[in-house]
């Protein structure tokens, strides 16, 4: 038989965020929250019709909607617009 003082050895609960305070941490509306839960693209929890979410939740949302950085693509060849729409004429000018 336990005691009732005897630490438990569960995990800790995290708390849950509702889908209006965790909207802020991807700059985005409620509705959009909504909507990505509706779809299934961001992990969250049911709690009867409500959704909500977990600080890892929203730690792993924010990884999967990350999008990378592109790299400015530079013409290969060092040229700029006007020179590289003069190699296109031939050489010639525009009248």
């Amino acid at each position: 038989m336990t005691s009732t003082n005897e630490p438990s050895h569960d995990p800790p609960l995290e708390y849950m965020l509702t889908l209006r305070e965790a909207a802020p941490y991807f700059g985005r509306t409620y509705e959009w929250l909504l909507n990505q839960c509706h779809r299934g693209t961001v992990p969250h929890r049911r709690i009867g019709r409500n959704y909500a979410m977990t600080p890892s939740d929203v730690r792993a949302a924010q990884e999967a909607l990350a999008v990378p950085a592109k790299a400015e693509q530079r013409d290969p060849h060092g040229l700029r617009p006007r020179s590289r729409a003069h190699l296109n004429n031939g050489g010639r000018r525009r009248r």
